[in-house]
């Protein structure tokens, strides 16, 4: 069971919140049974805690490499998974399993049924052994002295079911369900003296209340069950109403084990010992399993709690509800099963007896009713309608016969505390289907491992043309044993020839030819190296030669291949190879290469900076590859690092590649109204660290990129851009690691037929010294940022103000004004009015029939006069091409005017008082919720008090007016200048406390964050796929959508999001974006599975949108099965085109089983006709 002794005292509340190194003991005082279990638990902490720290892996099982510990397999027909023998670590506790077993055969059996498909879940927690479990522990020569019990890491293997469908390893612990199965308890329980109650005898002292046994005690109160409010697979949650708890006053340490049952009377083992400390009538005893802290569902199966009737000293009859409701607990004799005693909660006003539920929450409060144990105690429960509880949940008091409780005194929020215990951990062990197993162990090499490392020699390639004999490759064949860091002199490494059989080539080893397998010993350096010949008697073959460590090691690190061939010579013959070393001049082999051949490089391991732009151009296919993060390519300056243009194939692979920080001079403080015009950036094509430009085919995988950060957006990790006349014909980017620097892009793809993003990491990472607060506040970038969010929205206040949706169209007639809804923008309006104004008297009728005649002329699309015009109606003509012609008409109508025409009396603008002459303006003044300047007033959405607004007009560093402004549009323009100034004046701020409160509270940049994750656009997108991608820091995750200057309308054929793990975080709070994730101008559209949740130190991040499409949409859209937190509105689906409901049979748009966190129902999901809702959480 879990600690259950009988201790003196679980915990010793410090006052330093640092781990202690040791107990002292000192002469003459007494040493207590806690010292002893603390000296323990420090030395254990400091253990674990360092292996935690060595190992890694957090929440994760670590496992020593090539060990079968813990690995799961399948087994048989039909495959039963078998967990393997071994020790394993989880976040530095060690976890033993003695023998390989399956499911149902493990020290704590799961006898339910497998799913097909679902993870397979390791949970363990400490539990406590003592003599009556295990009567080895006590030692014979004692007699009837108790010994001391062991505390043991438990575990159990369970499966459990993924809220996203296909998860795997990486995205296991994001997923829903594993996180709602590992949250620890929220609810929280105070314990409390009660006072003492007023003395009646003027001769009498005041009682002092407390508690008033003459025992010291140590008190547990454990969760024994309630209502269910949360399922998970390791058991329910509960709630505080109806939660169900048990009281011990001796930490529930009296345990007996079972020798006999006899309907509701029990045998037990040891006999009673003493009287005072035995069960009794009236207490209760709980019948328990060595299973029930590992199996919640088990314990919970039936009640397992019962009053005793009578007891003997070796029997104890309980007190059954009805018949046989001992028996139905599964009881039987054997070392498996055993009594506990628990002490009854004395009944009082809340009527809260051991085992009945505790109804004491007050609906809508925080805490639940006191609850009174008797002896002076009461104990409170708080957490409110959130606080969640699993079973087994403990909490202990020691208690003192002076009257004292080790607890500490104070409001119930401040004192109440989350359980003591059990502490429970959970790890990932493999995701199984019905015939594969994926392997989620973390292995761990050991730090004296041996381990063979290539160094250089492979993909060689030599001309066939004049070859009599053996011929020499240009480069050697390297191979390195590594102890870590260090050489490993003398190791012994084996060469074989693989092949072509018969060809067998020739190794020289030092001017030793040899034609057969032999071995060599390493130099100081820990280098094996020789030459090869091979034999053009087999020119059409791979000759192969294998490298591979001899020893006890030997079978722990994989051999490595070399592998060469013959290429004709010509123009195009073959592919030529080139292998560059660390310390060559590697930018001038690059430029040397012809690249109008086909050309494999290949970086040996070291490091390989430059000063210099590199970019290679050519027509032929080229594969550049490396050792991985051993292969370093460092660009010093620029925004590309390499820069591949106009190939026919682009293969990268095993390289890490960086750019550095490059930060732009800071933009100086603005003194006067030019400032406003250096707010717009410099827009510039955006390269990344690695740029592809005009290739046809494009493979990135298996890469490490870092592009350095910047004081405005300008760059990316990996720009890959086709063109719109000729796009890239298929681009995969896979399995990459891109370390994004601070405001800028991880992946941009532009132009292509076919794309794939999968399984890649996106991090932003920090900033270094170059980008410090200073320089990037005073950026033009953060300055516009800074001043959009002091000059929200801007209204004139001399007219009255008509709030309507992004749809509602207003035209104005004379002294009439005519409304209505129409995806047709309001400038398309306005421009067939202008072209075609109404003649006639102006009534009601007419106006009304006016609009609809400008609908109709807007539909002919050869007298349509703009370009959006144009590609509104040919869409819309596309998408009713089933239709006769006289219904096509009439649903393009429907499109254009889908409701009525409001004709109503023009909104008349209020008289303006005279204006000044120019150059006598007034001061800026507040009227109210108003701002006034001269003859201009506004209303002004601001996060800042609109007098101090006024104190910053009044400024004389920040501005002069000489002269009033024009309009509502000019006052704008002026706001937006000093805003500008502000932001980029530090002395200008500390003059302004409350504007400097506001501006250090929201425009402080974060430590790290990056603009977009992935973004696929550009005017043509075939096939998209954006899959099972982790996205951390970002402000925006996924971006795809297309878009062109010209008139036709463009649109992504085929495009799937799924499966991402998107953690937002914004550079600083001035920061923002409509989305989390956004899809646009889409035919085929699939967002599936996807996470998307604010980063851990951005907990006040919130979206206007999670989930963002918009634009022309297709027959096809289909979002669904996507969790969501910080956004206002889960998710928007919105057409700029409405769909007439004739139409509606030819669509498919859904919105189906996403939950969206921290909105009421009607903000989960906001989607235009003809979506349909379903199953989506609220709801």
């Amino acid at each position: 069971m879990t600690i259950r002794s009988d201790a003196t005292r679980l915990r010793i509340p410090q006052r330093d919140a640092r781990e202690l190194r040791a107990v002292v003991a000192r002469q003459g005082q007494v040493l207590l049974d806690t010292d002893m279990n603390g000296q323990a638990e420090t030395l254990l902490s400091r253990i674990e805690h360092e292996a935690l720290d060595i190992m890694g892996s957090p929440g994760r099982l670590v496992v020593p490499a090539g060990t079968t510990a813990f690995a799961v397999t399948l087994v048989g027909a039909p495959a039963v998974p078998t967990i393997g023998v071994g020790d394993a670590y989880l976040d530095g506790w060690r976890i033993e399993n003695s023998a390989a077993c399956k499911l149902a055969e493990q020290p704590h059996p799961f006898t339910g049924t497998m799913p097909t498909s679902a993870a397979l879940v390791l949970k363990a927690l400490v539990r406590h052994i003592d003599p009556v479990e295990d009567i080895n522990l006590a030692d014979a020569a004692l007699g009837d002295a108790q010994a001391s019990g062991r505390s043991l890491n438990d575990w159990r293997v369970f499966p459990l079911t993924p809220a996203i469908v296909n998860a795997n390893c990486s995205t296991l612990m994001s997923d829903g369900a594993w996180l709602e199965m590992v949250e620890p308890s929220t609810g929280k329980l105070a314990f409390i003296k009660k006072g003492g109650g007023a003395s009646i005898d003027p001769c009498s002292l005041t009682p002092g209340g407390g508690y008033t046994r003459l025992e010291n005690l140590l008190y547990r109160v454990e969760v024994h069950g309630g209502t269910a409010v949360q399922p998970t697979a390791d058991g329910p949650r509960f709630g505080i109403a109806g939660l169900q708890l048990k009281l011990s006053r001796r930490n529930a340490s009296l345990m007996v084990g079972v020798t006999a049952v006899n309907g509701a009377r029990i045998e037990v083992t040891p006999p009673s010992l003493d009287p005072r400390n035995w069960f009794a009538p009236g207490s209760y005893a709980e019948i328990v399993s060595v299973h029930d802290d590992l199996d919640a569902a088990l314990a919970l199966a039936s009640e397992r709690l019962f009053q005793i009737a009578s007891v003997t000293d070796d029997s104890v009859t309980l007190v059954e509800p009805v018949p046989g409701a001992v028996a139905a607990t599964g009881i039987v004799a054997g070392k498996n099963w055993f009594l506990r005693l628990w002490d009854a909660i004395p009944a009082g006003t809340n009527g809260a007896l051991v085992g009945a539920a505790l109804a004491a929450f007050d609906s809508g409060g925080a805490d639940s009713t006191v609850i009174d144990l008797g002896d002076g105690l009461t104990i409170q429960l708080t957490g409110g309608a959130s606080a969640r509880f699993r079973r087994g949940d403990y909490w202990t008091c020691a208690v003192r016969a002076d009257g004292s409780i080790a607890w500490d005194i104070g409001s119930l929020a401040t004192v109440a505390q989350t359980p003591h215990g059990p502490l429970t951990r959970y790890a990932p062990l493999a995701m199984v289907g019905s015939a594969t197993v994926e392997d989620c162990r973390i292995p761990l090499a050991t730090l004296t491992d041996r381990a063979l490392l290539y160094r250089g020699g492979d993909g060689q390639s030599v001309p066939l043309a004049n070859a009599t004999g053996l011929v020499k490759l240009p480069a050697t064949l390297r191979v390195a044993v590594m102890r870590g860091a260090t050489p490993v002199t003398g190791a012994r490494v084996k060469w074989e020839f693989l092949g072509p059989s018969g060809n067998r080539g020739e190794l020289d080893d030092n001017g030793t030819l040899r034609s057969i397998d032999f071995e060599q010993s390493t130099r100081s350096d820990g280098l094996a190296e020789l030459a090869w010949s091979i034999d053009p008697d087999a020119p059409d073959d791979i000759h192969q030669v294998q490298a591979s460590l001899v020893g006890p090691s030997g079978s722990a690190t994989p051999p490595i291949i070399f592998s060469a061939r013959f290429h004709a010579d010509g123009d195009h013959g073959g592919c030529s190879t080139f292998v560059i070393e660390e310390g060559s001049d590697w930018v001038e082999t690059l430029r040397f290469i012809d690249y109008d051949e086909d050309v494999a490089i290949c970086f040996q391991r070291g490091n390989f900076s430059t000063s210099l732009f590199v970019e290679l151009n050519g027509r032929g296919n080229v594969r550049m590859s490396g050792a991985g993060d051993g292969t370093r390519i460092i660009a010093r300056k620029g925004e590309a690092a390499l820069t591949f243009d106009g190939f026919a194939s682009v293969t990268l692979h095993n390289l890490r590649v960086e750019t550095v920080d490059t930060p732009h001079e800071p933009t100086p403080p603005k003194s006067d109204l030019e400032a406003n015009e250096e707010i717009s950036d410099h827009k510039r094509h955006r390269k990344g660290t690695i740029t592809i430009r005009n290739t046809a085919v494009v493979d990135v995988s298996d890469m490490t990129l870092r592009c350095g950060g910047d004081v405005s957006s300008g760059r990316t990790c990996l720009t890959i851009a086709g063109n719109p006349e000729i796009p890239a014909r298929l681009v995969r980017v896979l399995r990459n690691r891109l370390l994004t620097g601070y405001l800028q892009d991880g992946i941009l793809v532009t132009d292509c037929v076919s794309t794939t993003v999968a399984q890649n990491e996106l991090v932003a990472i920090g900033r270094g010294s170059k980008l410090n607060d200073n320089r990037l506040i005073h950026s033009k970038a953060w300055a516009k940022a800074v001043a959009h969010a002091l000059v929200r929205q801007v209204r004139p206040a001399d007219r009255e103000l008509r709030i309507v949706d992004d749809d509602r169209r207003v035209l104005l007639f004379g002294d009439f004004q005519a409304e209505f809804v129409s995806s047709l923008p309001q400038s398309e309006w306005e421009t067939l009015l202008r072209d075609n104004p109404l003649t006639g008297g102006m009534t009601p009728a007419a106006i009304s029939t006016h609009v609809e005649s400008l609908a109709r002329r807007a539909a002919d699309h050869q007298t349509s006069a703009t370009p959006t015009l144009r590609r509104f109606t040919a869409l819309s003509r596309k998408r009713s091409a089933s239709l006769s012609d006289g219904a096509r008409e009439e649903a393009l109508l429907g499109a254009l005017l889908p409701g009525g025409i409001a004709v109503g009396a023009k909104v008349a603008e209020k008289p303006r008082p005279g204006r000044r002459p120019r150059g006598a303006a007034g001061p800026l003044k507040v009227e109210g919720d108003r701002l006034v300047y001269g003859s201009v007033a506004i209303n002004l959405d601001t996060p800042v008090a609109l007098s101090d607004w006024q104190a910053l007009f009044a400024d004389e560093r920040v501005y002069s007016l000489n002269s009033d402004p024009d309009d509502a549009g000019d006052f704008e323009s002026r706001l937006m200048s000093v805003a500008y100034v502000m932001a980029t004046d530090n002395r200008l701020r500390a003059r302004h406390r409350n504007i400097a409160g506001w501006f250090e509270a929201n425009a402080t940049p974060r430590a790290a964050a990056a603009r977009q994750g992935i973004t696929c656009g550009g005017g043509v997108l075939g096939e998209v796929i954006v899959d099972d991608n982790r996205i951390e820091g970002f402000l925006q995750g996924v971006h795809v959508g297309v878009s062109a200057e010209d008139d036709e309308t463009r649109t992504a054929q085929n495009v799937r999001v799924s499966g991402n793990a998107i953690h937002l975080r914004p550079p600083s709070e001035v920061h923002k974006t409509s989305s989390g994730l956004f899809a646009g101008n889409i035919e085929t559209l699939r967002i599936e599975r996807n996470l998307l949740r604010r980063a851990e130190d951005a907990p006040h991040s919130i979206y206007p949108f999670g989930i963002r499409v918009h634009g022309y949409l297709g027959h096809f859209v289909i979002v669904a099965q996507n969790r969501i937190e910080a956004a206002r509105i889960g998710i928007r689906i919105h057409s700029i085109e409405s769909i007439p409901d004739k139409l509606y049979g030819d669509y498919l748009w859904l919105a189906a089983e996403n939950l969206v966190r921290g909105v009421t129902p009607s903000n989960a999901v906001h989607a235009d006709q003809p979506t349909r809702k379903r199953d989506n959480v609220p709801s």
